[in-house]
C-alpha cells in the first residue's frame, strides 16, 4: 500500500519489474524457475504475494512464454483442464515453442487453440 501510495503521490510508475512492489515481481516465465516454482514456490519466492497485498490471477504466477518448459506447459494445461503425457506433450511442447517464439506471453487461449488443433 505504501509503494501505491508514493506512485501516486509522485506521479512515477513502480516498474513492473521492481523488485517486491512491482508487477511483475512474482511472475515466472523462465522455464527453470517455472520448475522451481511449481516443485516448492520458497525455491523462488520468500515470500507470498498475498503477505504485502498482491494478487495474481493464478496461483502458480506462471507466465508462458519462449522460455517456458515442458513443465509449466503441462501444468497450465492441466489447469485448463487437459492431461497430455509422453509424445501426445512433447508435439504439443514444440507447437507451443513455435507460437512463444512469435507472441510474447501466450494466452490461455492461445493454449486451447494449439490443443484443438
Amino acid at each position: 500500500m505504501t509503494s501505491k501510495m508514493v506512485e501516486e503521490y509522485s506521479g512515477l510508475q513502480v516498474q513492473p519489474h521492481k523488485a517486491i512492489v512491482g508487477a511483475n515481481a512474482f511472475a515466472h516465465e523462465s522455464g527453470i524457475h517455472q520448475d522451481g516454482v511449481l516443485k516448492n514456490k520458497r525455491t523462488y519466492e520468500i515470500m507470498s504475494p498475498k503477505d504485502i497485498g498482491l494478487h495474481r490471477s493464478d496461483e502458480t504466477g506462471l507466465t508462458l512464454g519462449k522460455l517456458s518448459g515442458r513443465h509449466a506447459l503441462k501444468a497450465k494445461l492441466f489447469e485448463l483442464g487437459y492431461d497430455f503425457e509422453g509424445n501426445e506433450l512433447n508435439d504439443l511442447f514444440w507447437r507451443f515453442k513455435s507460437v512463444a517464439e512469435m507472441k510474447k506471453v501466450i494466452t490461455d487461449d492461445d493454449l486451447i487453440t494449439l490443443v484443438s488443433k
